[in-house]
């Protein structure tokens, strides 16, 4: 606060200044008394001399009270700027009073009345001025006392406040500085003297300041942040108020400087650390985001733009958080957000996230309220939880086979066991070739459910991210370890893993094995987002009341353990795939697997170009 009273005072230091002019009052005063006073005294001089004229020397007595009387009219109105009425009353009655009889002296009236109305005037106006002339004397040495006191403050004020205060001409030389000025500067009072405005400025402010003259000029005053040179050549950032004034008659600026280097430098640190931070908060892999109380989002980092698809012209123009989330459950997150707002701690809730292009994921929000004077908005991380979800389904998927593998061992494998066993026991009895064929079909059905169960480990066991596959040349692969007749079509490049082999396999086998097919023709095509494998035999197809089942677990419609079209099945669908199946359409047998897999992003784009 006293820096602040001091900033207004020193501003009016230009109203001191006006006060001060060739014409001291207190020399005025006293000059204008001396010489109404000599003229005074040559009067009365005068009439001494000439005693034996009465007349003369009454006369130019009267001339000498008439001019001094008048002479202190003038210095009343000239030195007062609230004349006193009480002594301008008196003064004007004694001036009009003696020239009322020096004018009957002069033209040598000598009427009585002239003398008794002339002294009629006179007496009254002596007994009023001269108490009124006391108490004006008294008054205007009061008002100089005081106007001292008042420019000795304003003085101290300048001299000892801790802002620097200088008055520069319209050139920009220093014409008065306080001692908080050169010092803060780093120069002695005379050198800065010396100097000009511009020889303080720092040489990438000068234009700026330029500018912020002509803004004085134009408007009287200007108040700016400035970053000013220490004759050690050091920055010093100063706050600026600077108007125009009057000094010594001469339109000149006064400005006062406040020291915020300081400041700046714990603007620069947070400046600094928020750009840390925020790049830091840009290469997280999750989406941060700020939003307000009405939901408007107003922050975003890089990763929320690249995951849902917007833009910062997006955010710029209006991005709101329910434009990120499926409309089914807005009122459930309306509902968490006044929450949150209120105070209650949430746990992070789950969402269906919704892109900009429609498509959606399933996402986790953690968010907490943004707190200022009162509740502003809320702050958030949005975590896409879509790699967790299908670890979830992959240890589901992994339950189920382990319950599968369990159940089979169980009973397939200790069937098998117990048929083999007693096919040999009966054999050592009556030596019947059957009972060994029977013995060795079900040692070759248990190591083909084996193998079936190998496959079935590959499909759960196989964590690693899905890669790139040539689909051509995968199917080219598995196809020729079979004696058929074949011919491929197409090319493409799918997101699988090696278990992707099995599943062709698979197929081909059951084409020869049970649909007694010799010839396959296979077909591969794609859009912007899937391949497409069809695999076309010309077997004897698939009976109609299969189809709903023929991806069951363990449905067989021959001698099989019914788990190869199942885990060929499982496996298509951990890709994010597809399989179906259909008989032949302009054929009367044949059956024909189409299998759709995911390709790698942007592979349609770049075989585009490529082509």
């Amino acid at each position: 606060m006293n820096r602040i009273k001091e900033k207004k005072d020193i501003t009016n230091l230009n109203t001191v200044k006006k006060a001060e002019n060739p014409f001291n009052k207190k020399l005025s005063i006293i000059f204008g008394i001396l010489i109404l006073s000599a003229l005074y005294t040559w009067s009365v001089s005068v009439k001494s001399l000439l005693i034996e004229n009465i007349d003369i020397v009454e006369t130019v007595g009267d001339v000498a009270l008439t001019i001094f009387s008048f002479s202190l009219i003038i210095i009343v109105l000239f030195l007062s700027e609230k004349p006193p009425v009480p002594l301008l009353t008196g003064l004007t009655l004694i001036y009009f009073g003696n020239l009322e009889n020096m004018l009957d002296q002069f033209f040598r009236f000598n009427h009585i009345y002239i003398g008794f109305a002339a002294k009629s005037i006179i007496f009254p106006g002596i007994l009023i001025t001269i108490p009124s002339l006391f108490y004006w004397t008294k008054n205007k040495l009061k008002e100089e006392k005081t106007l001292k006191e008042s420019e000795k403050h304003y003085k101290d004020i300048f001299s000892e406040t801790s802002d620097s205060i200088f008055i520069t001409d319209l050139e920009g030389n220093f014409l008065k500085v306080n001692r908080a000025t050169y010092e803060a500067l780093g120069y002695s009072h005379k050198d800065l003297m010396n100097k000009k405005l511009v020889d303080v400025i720092s040489p990438g402010q000068i234009e700026y300041f330029g500018d912020k003259m002509n803004e004085i000029f134009q408007n009287g005053r200007a108040f700016f942040d400035a970053e000013l040179k220490k004759h050690n050549g050091r920055p010093l950032y100063v706050e600026i108020n600077s108007r125009m004034i009057k000094f010594k008659g001469e339109p000149a600026i006064l400005s006062m400087a406040r020291d915020i280097t300081k400041r700046k430098w714990i603007e620069d640190a947070l400046k600094k650390n928020q750009k840390k931070y925020r790049e830091l908060i840009n290469l997280l892999p999750q989406t941060v985001f700020e939003m307000d109380l009405n939901g408007n989002i107003t922050y975003m980092n890089n990763n929320g733009f690249k995951t849902f698809g917007y833009t910062k012209y997006d955010l710029e123009t209006g991005l709101n958080i329910l434009q990120l989330i499926d409309p089914d459950e807005h009122e459930m997150f309306k509902e968490d957000t006044e929450k949150a707002m209120n105070g209650e701690t949430l746990e992070a809730r789950e969402y269906k996230a919704v892109r900009k292009d429609n498509t959606t994921f399933p996402m986790l929000i953690y968010s907490t309220p943004i707190i200022q004077d009162s509740s502003t908005g809320l702050r958030g991380i949005i975590v896409d939880i879509t790699e967790r979800k299908r670890m979830e389904k992959s240890i589901i998927e992994l339950n189920e086979v382990l319950r599968l593998i369990n159940k089979i061992l169980r009973h397939d494998t200790l069937n098998d066991l117990a048929v083999v066993s007693g096919s040999i026991e009966v054999y050592q009895d009556e030596k019947d070739e059957k009972l060994l064929k029977n013995a060795l079909q079900s040692v070759n059905k248990s190591v083909e459910l084996i193998r079936k169960m190998r496959q079935l480990e590959a499909l759960v066991s196989t964590g690693k991210k899905l890669e790139k596959y040539n689909l051509r040349e995968i199917t080219e692969e598995n196809i020729q370890q079979f004696p058929i007749e074949y011919e491929i079509h197409g090319d493409c490049e799918v997101l699988a893993d090696e278990a992707l082999n099995s599943v062709i396999s698979n197929i081909i086998r059951n084409a020869i094995k049970h649909g007694e097919a010799d010839k396959i023709k296979i077909k591969i095509s794609n859009d912007e987002k899937y391949c497409f494998l069809r695999i076309e035999d010309n077997g004897k197809g698939i009976p109609n009341e299969y189809f709903d089942k023929i991806f069951d677990e363990g449905f067989s419609g021959g001698n099989s353990t019914g788990l190869g079209l199942y885990i060929a099945k499982k496996t298509i669908e951990r890709y994010g795939g597809d399989i179906t199946c259909e008989n032949m359409k302009d054929k009367s047998h044949g059956a024909t697997f189409i299998i759709k897999l995911r390709v790698p992003e942007g592979y349609v784009e770049q075989n585009r170009h490529t082509s």
